[in-house]
């Protein structure tokens, strides 16, 4: 009796292997090859698989089945699809002429984004097969720059211009369907650098100025004090306190420095770009001195063609006292002293025409400060 079932145990699973195989050749000689034509669209059922437009004269794909009520095909199995001739001998395919541009992403550049470095990288994707290529929507002039040819992805990096930048992406499928994005960025890989500061040595008296070179400034900051007071921060207004020239930027401010008055300071500038990076100048230690100088006496004196002068005046820091002929042809400042004597005056004899004269008289000291008297005459 064990004999007997042992065979029938046998016989059973023989007869399933031998199903099985036969169930596997029917499923793999179910698969054949399709035939599409150029432009034809072939939506796969597995959402895995991506669709496909047929780029040639003529396409075939191993297919298993088509799916008509999802309007999607199956994939076949190309050890099968492989035994039968390339011939389109099977049924054609039921695609429809690809009238859908391919849905382009642009990963990198980012929209409005700032890049440090001119090479980024540019990363694109599409649906289906394209080429894909860009324009450079402020210098190119309209020329196409192709990036890849019947790809779905891009990932390398290109150079672009330094500053803003306004690219328009394209992707066109094999049919010709085209889809567009464009992307503005800034690139700003130059870091911003200070020139020239002012004052640069003696003293102050509360007025500075600033020369940088930056495309792309974004602030503008004067740190000032010393370690018994302090140190404070005055940020400059770049769009009406500086003005550009020749690629540089020339910019003037005014701090009330009246505390500080006969005390040493520390000064400098930071600047800093829209990118992130900064620069600051060497601080420098100068002396302030904000008070003008005191005009204590102004006598003259006519004598034939010559006015004799006598100034006489207070200023520890004194630097020079000028004068102007207002009603000349060209008004010009020129020196009468540039030293006192022991009582802190100044004699000066000028030649002048015969007429009547304008005259102003400014004394200054070495932080700019000045003092000005205006006296009128007749030779």
């Amino acid at each position: 009796m064990g004999n007997k079932n042992n065979k029938l145990i046998k016989i059973t699973k023989g007869a399933i292997f031998a199903i099985t195989i036969l169930l596997a050749v029917n499923i793999v000689s179910a698969a054949s090859w399709e035939c599409f034509t150029k432009g034809e669209r072939i939506n796969f059922c597995n959402p895995k698989t991506p669709d496909r437009t047929c780029g040639s004269t003529i396409c075939l794909y191993c297919i298993s089945n088509y799916n008509e009520a999802n309007d999607c095909y199956n994939q076949g199995n190309f050890n099968a699809c492989n035994g039968v001739s390339q011939d389109c001998s099977g049924a054609g395919g039921h695609g429809e002429i690809d009238s859908q541009p391919p849905i382009l992403t642009i990963l990198n550049p980012i929209q409005d984004e700032i890049y440090q470095d001119r090479a980024i990288l540019l990363n694109i994707l599409t649906d289906e097969k394209s080429d894909i290529s860009f324009t450079d929507n402020m210098n190119s002039r309209g020329r196409w720059t192709r990036l890849c040819q019947d790809c779905m992805s891009y990932q390398r990096t290109r150079s672009f211009n330094e500053g803003p930048n306004n690219i328009t992406f394209r992707a066109e499928d094999v049919v010709g369907n085209p889809s567009f994005q464009i992307v503005s960025f800034i690139i700003d890989s130059q870091g911003p650098k200070i020139t020239k500061v002012n004052p640069k040595k003696g003293f102050a008296s509360g007025n500075f100025s600033v020369e940088f070179k930056e495309n792309n400034p974004k602030m503008l900051v004067l740190h000032y004090g010393n370690e018994d007071a302090g140190f404070f921060t005055s940020n400059l207004d770049i769009n009406n306190q500086c003005s550009p020239s020749r690629g540089k930027y020339n910019c003037n401010t005014y701090l009330n420095l009246a505390s500080f008055n006969n005390k040493s300071i520390l000064y400098w500038f930071e600047l800093s770009d829209i990118a992130g990076n900064s620069f600051s100048s060497r601080p420098i230690l100068i002396q302030v001195d904000t008070m003008p100088p005191v005009i204590n006496a102004l006598n003259y004196m006519i004598h034939e063609n010559h006015l004799r002068l006598e100034i006489q005046v207070t200023e520890e820091n004194f630097d020079s006292i000028e004068y102007r002929e207002n009603f000349s042809l060209r008004p010009r400042w020129k020196t009468l002293c540039s030293r006192l004597d022991r009582e802190n005056k100044c004699f000066k004899q000028i030649s002048l025409a015969a007429g009547f004269h304008n005259i102003d008289i400014k004394v200054s000291d070495e932080a700019g400060n000045t003092e000005s008297r205006n006296i009128d005459i007749l030779i």
